[in-house]
C-alpha cells in the first residue's frame, strides 16, 4: 500500500509540474521561467531546464527521489494528499473512457 501512495504521489506532483497551471498560474509560471514557451496548446520547450519540465517521464524521476527523500522525515504527510488527488483523476480518466467507448 505504501508503495502505491509513493506511486500515484510521485505520478500527481509530476504532472502538476508539467501539464497543470496550478493555483495562481504557479506550475505555469515555472515551466515558463524554465523556457517553455506556449504556442497554442503545445509547450515548446527550450533549453535543458524547458526541456525537463515538459515530459513527464523525465519529472517523474526527480520526483521520485524527492518523495523517497520526503518518505523518510516527517513531512511525508505531504505525499498522501498528492497520492488521493492521483487517484481520484486516475479514475476520472478511466470514467471518462469508459463513456467514450
Amino acid at each position: 500500500m505504501e508503495l502505491l501512495v509513493k506511486i500515484l504521489a510521485t505520478w500527481r506532483l509530476s504532472a502538476l509540474l508539467v501539464y497543470d497551471r496550478g493555483p495562481f498560474r504557479v506550475f505555469q509560471r515555472l515551466r515558463e521561467e524554465a523556457g517553455v514557451q506556449y504556442l497554442g496548446d503545445d509547450g515548446w520547450p527550450m533549453g535543458s531546464w524547458g526541456q525537463l519540465l515538459s515530459c513527464t517521464w523525465c519529472v517523474s524521476v526527480w520526483v521520485a527521489v524527492l518523495v523517497w527523500l520526503i518518505d523518510k522525515t516527517p513531512a511525508r504527510w505531504i505525499l498522501k494528499p498528492l497520492a488521493l488527488s492521483g487517484g481520484a483523476i486516475l479514475f476520472d480518466e478511466v470514467r471518462g473512457w469508459h463513456e467514450q467507448t
